[in-house]
């Protein structure tokens, strides 16, 4: 990880204090202030539910209990870039599918469960706005809703993670706001990954119809 990367991961995690990986390749991340604490039982049940709906995009993450009920969160590492640092046009057939699989995922988790996640995640904005210019642009940010996302990564490996699985007890009105008034963008986004995703397969396949015809020709 470079300095510019280095600095930018300070930014990332609004209610958490992230370590640097260990000899295991896991970082540890605590929450920034005791009010932000769910107790742990209720911390374990949360990621077990998401686990039924996200298993296969969630790093193996695992709930230290320390004194004073607290507990650390110690989760694999992914090297990455994040959701909203990515061009989606570049990514690979495989990892589009496996984006929009995620995002319907979470459209069947919140219907189900009644539980809404922050679609866009911490901002990092370089020039440092106030809070309250902060929070409006913040609010913008639904009609990119996922694509604007720092909690979900893509792995050097092209595969596809949501990393931030533990929940905050923050007031989560603002959250239920943004859910809502997300919805229609939601669907357009979703709607916008396929046509790329098409677009992606139909070249994919026109390069092996030509290297199979260059093959057959020899």
């Amino acid at each position: 990880m470079n300095r510019i990367e280095a600095d930018y991961t300070k930014h990332l995690w609004n209610t958490k204090h992230i370590s640097e990986p260990d000899e295991e390749w896991f970082v540890s991340k605590v929450f920034k202030t005791k009010r932000q604490i769910l107790p742990i039982d209720e911390q374990k049940r949360i990621i077990e539910k998401k686990k039924e709906y996200f298993w296969e995009y969630i790093p193996e993450t695992e709930l230290i209990e320390t004194e004073n009920w607290e507990y650390i969160i110690r989760q694999k590492y992914i090297e990455w870039k994040t959701l909203a640092q990515t061009n989606v046009s570049i990514l690979p057939a495989e990892t589009l599918a496996s984006l929009i699989d995620l995002i319907k995922k979470y459209l069947k988790y919140y219907r189900e469960q009644w539980w809404e996640l922050d679609l866009t995640w911490y901002q990092y904005y370089e020039w440092n706005p106030s809070n309250l210019r902060r929070k409006v642009l913040n609010f913008l940010k639904i009609s990119q809703n996922f694509l604007a996302s720092t909690n979900i990564m893509i792995c050097d490996d092209w595969k596809v993670y949501m990393v931030d699985v533990c929940e905050s007890s923050d007031n989560r009105l603002q959250w239920k706001i943004k859910n809502f008034c997300a919805k229609p963008f939601i669907k357009r986004t979703i709607s916008n990954l396929e046509k790329v995703l098409q677009k992606k397969i139909n070249l994919e396949n026109e390069v092996i119809g030509s290297q199979l015809m260059e093959t057959l020709n020899e």
